[in-house]
């Protein structure tokens, strides 16, 4: 089922319940009067990262870069369950928009994804073949078991409904997951695949 701005909140982590406190101390301000503002609640982003810089930018710009280098890549379980992701670029176009139409977004949340889930085996697949074009190094992908500590996150798939933020604001991403593998790509480099 896909998620929307009507699911309960469920925080499954810590980063989770606080990031929900945070949504609720701005939802007060916005209350109070002291501050126009929305919340925008984020897909996966990846891009805009560069190697080494990556550690905390997101799963797959870690999975791209090691896959530029010819590394294995590891997906827990099988990699059927499904994941959003979307390009740095589409996130900064959202918050412009969202500010730019705040008269629509004040005082809401919002879903920001592509609009698109991937399996996150066939996200890892892409990036390695994107990797593999550019530099002619063929990762290897290990499925291995989920940690025995891994985070319920881990275990879930993730369907997201962006159209009442399209609706409030009339904006759409520009990226699918592969042209922004390779927008990314080309941002980095200069260089086209």
């Amino acid at each position: 089922m896909p998620i929307d701005e009507d699911v309960r909140d469920e925080p499954l982590t810590f980063y989770d319940i606080s990031k929900l406190s945070a949504e609720h101390y701005l939802k007060q301000c916005i209350r109070e009067g002291w501050i126009l503002g929305c919340i925008l609640r984020l897909a996966n982003v990846y891009g805009g990262s560069k190697p080494g810089q990556e550690k905390d930018r997101g799963i797959l710009d870690r999975v791209f870069h090691r896959a530029l280098k010819g590394e294995a890549i590891q997906i827990y379980g099988d990699g059927t369950f499904l994941r959003d992701y979307i390009h740095i670029d589409d996130v900064v176009s959202a918050f412009i928009s969202a500010s730019d139409h705040i008269e629509n977004t004040n005082g809401k949340h919002f879903i920001i994804g592509s609009g698109k889930s991937y399996s996150i085996r066939e996200a890892f697949e892409t990036a390695v073949n994107i990797a593999f074009e550019i530099g002619g190094l063929k990762s290897k992908i290990e499925y291995v078991d989920l940690p025995i500590n891994g985070s319920p996150i881990d275990s879930r798939s993730v369907i997201y409904d962006i159209s009442s933020f399209r609706s409030a604001t009339g904006w759409s991403p520009n990226f699918l997951l592969e042209s922004g593998l390779r927008h990314s790509y080309i941002l980095k480099n200069g260089t086209n695949v």
